[in-house]
């Protein structure tokens, strides 16, 4: 899914190729989704490693909001280790996006489904390796991970956070350093997409979409300490398939 955001009337628009999210009154772009929508800018490379952020007072401008709603947003942002603010000069965009720059080229599309393509073939097999060459250690990361998914499926909470460090500890798992650093990249370059996604569920479907999530990843996990390959390779393809373009409805950005 390829995005698109602008303010039209008032109204912020974020639309995708082969559908349109709802647009959301500007006013009520608070900071966390004004934070995913920039995010998203930064994964599509539409704001570069280097580039300054626009000023507080053109964010204000563009997306109607208040100037606390823009601290808050590039505060998130901070934290994520997207943009280096410094003082009196400005914000600028860190170096997250040049990293992931020649995934984003391979997705000549722009939609996600070359990269969502690519995390199926790889992943599929990651996690029947990490269930053949699981360390003790390995499974306790991943269900400690999988504890912090839970606790925020229940909440209705981000979870893109404990999410990512589910995938990265079934890439330490497989002891394979390139296919590690190739899946981390992936999972990064998609996160983004995944933030926005839930941004845009009610309270109830978040709630309902994150638990499916965490039964799903239940049982990657469950196989892969159990140490049955053909099992852990099917739950993750049955896991991925659920996380592709195709399988997400275009959500509008709650009120």
């Amino acid at each position: 899914m390829h995005a698109t955001d602008s303010a039209v009337n008032g109204r912020v628009i974020v639309g995708w190729t082969g559908g349109e999210i709802r647009p959301d009154a500007v006013a009520r772009a608070h900071g966390p989704r004004l934070a995913e929508l920039l995010t998203v800018r930064i994964s599509e490379g539409r704001l570069s490693a280097g580039d300054r952020l626009p000023t507080q007072a053109d964010l204000m401008k563009e997306f109607g909001v208040s100037r606390n709603s823009i601290r808050e947003a590039i505060s998130h942002l901070q934290e994520r280790g997207l943009v280096v603010t410094h003082h009196g000069i400005g914000t600028f965009v860190a170096g997250t996006a040049e990293r992931l720059a020649p995934l984003r080229d391979a997705d000549p599309d722009g939609d996600g489904a070359c990269l969502c393509e690519l995390q199926l073939g790889i992943e599929s097999e990651v996690a029947a390796l990490a269930a053949a060459r699981r360390s003790p250690e390995s499974l306790q990361a991943m269900r400690a991970a999988l504890l912090e998914f839970e606790q925020a499926a229940l909440q209705g909470t981000d979870a893109t956070g404990p999410e990512e460090r589910l995938h990265a500890e079934f890439g330490r798992a497989c002891r394979s350093a390139h296919i590690r650093a190739l899946l981390e990249q992936v999972v990064a370059t998609l996160a983004p997409r995944w933030r926005l996604h839930l941004a845009g569920l009610r309270r109830a479907e978040r709630l309902r979409h994150m638990q499916q999530l965490h039964a799903r990843y239940a049982r990657v996990v469950a196989a892969i300490g159990e140490q049955d390959g053909e099992s852990a390779r099917l739950a993750m393809r049955e896991l991925l398939a659920s996380r592709s373009p195709a399988s997400i409805p275009d959500p509008y950005l709650p009120g």
